[in-house]
């Protein structure tokens, strides 16, 4: 059973990740980055 729990464990926090990876690309924060870089 504990085998089991750390799978779903495992498979939430990957989805949690990739939810929030996706909502950083989409606030696409590299451009601004880029140009006070550039600054």
């Amino acid at each position: 059973m504990k085998k089991l729990i750390l799978v779903i464990l495992l498979l939430l926090s990957i989805g949690v990740m990739t939810i929030v990876d996706s909502n950083i690309i989409r606030q696409a924060p590299y451009p601004s980055l880029s140009q006070e870089q550039t600054k």
